[in-house]
């Protein structure tokens, strides 16, 4: 099966969450479950701020551009969850809101649908249901990202989990980095772990992949793992997470927003190393992100 976009014909593969069920929270741009045809994104347009709900089929084929108008933008108020925990990720300051169509036009990265963060107006989602997922001690998380980073050497956190009030003091955070590399990096009880990795390049959309363990952690850039961050120790004392944020850490003042674009964020509270490489395929088989 196959659908079209923007004129180009793109294979959609077996929905992933029918596939390999348990995430935690599930956000995209695609439909991941091939039972139903959800809403998977709530937009407001800037010129009478007016929101709807769109699905998949309705963000790419005219209907959400049509709805935004010639002219104006349509921002995201909600990007819902499809794991069916309804740990949906949304921005209720408007200004703070990140873009899915631009100028009447729905925003890409590498020819399907993305939502546009900008660091500049300090953009992000909140979704801390997602946290108390994984507030329990030595809890897994095997988390697959499909973004595009729009700039190198500036830290910014693609997403972080953290205690609300703690500001710096309490986090763990997937982002990158002021030396042009990956990084994750966990604070808890005074201690702090911080890994490095590989070499982050300039409007290029990769599929992320992070596997943290109990006192082990992995980062994958396209499937191959990152010298670094290869089943490197990353024992962090439990931290009981109650907030979560997409394109931000946006607690205590500390503010390091992405610049970049989004199209998917799926996470599991488990280790899904058995499964990783087929979900990647799954994945790239879509966005057709790397060979």
């Amino acid at each position: 099966m196959s659908w079209i976009i923007t004129g180009t014909q793109r294979y959609q593969p077996a929905a992933l969450l029918d596939q390999f069920p348990g995430a935690a929270a599930a956000y995209s741009l695609r439909n991941l479950v091939g039972t139903s045809n959800p809403a998977v994104v709530r937009v407001r347009r800037d010129n009478d701020n007016a929101e709807q709900d769109f699905t998949a089929t309705e963000v790419s084929d005219g209907t959400l551009a049509a709805w935004v108008g010639a002219g104006n933008d349509g921002f995201v108020r909600n990007w819902y969850d499809q794991s069916g925990n309804n740990r949906n990720a949304g921005q209720g300051t408007n200004a703070r809101q990140p873009r899915l169509v631009i100028n009447g036009a729905v925003v890409t990265a590498n020819g399907t649908p993305s939502i546009d963060f900008n660091a500049a107006t300090n953009n992000y989602l909140t979704a801390n249901s997602v946290a108390t997922a994984f507030a329990s001690a030595n809890r897994p998380l095997s988390s697959f990202c499909v973004y595009r980073h729009d700039r190198v050497n500036v830290s910014e956190e693609v997403y972080a989990f953290g205690k609300n009030g703690s500001g710096i003091a309490d986090y763990l955070v997937v982002r990158n980095n002021t030396t042009g590399q990956y990084r994750i990096a966990g604070n808890g009880s005074g201690t702090t772990v911080s890994l490095l990795g590989g070499t982050v390049s300039a409007q290029t959309q990769v599929l992320r992949t992070e596997v943290l363990l109990s006192i082990t952690a992995s980062t994958y850039i396209n499937g191959s793992v990152i010298a670094g961050i290869d089943n490197a120790a990353f024992n962090v004392p439990n931290v009981a997470f109650d907030e979560f944020d997409i394109g931000n850490w946006n607690e205590g003042g500390y503010v390091t927003p992405v610049d970049g674009r989004f199209a998917e964020l799926i996470l599991y509270p488990s280790n899904q190393s058995t499964n990783r490489t087929a979900i990647e395929a799954n994945i790239n088989a879509y966005y057709s992100i790397y060979p």
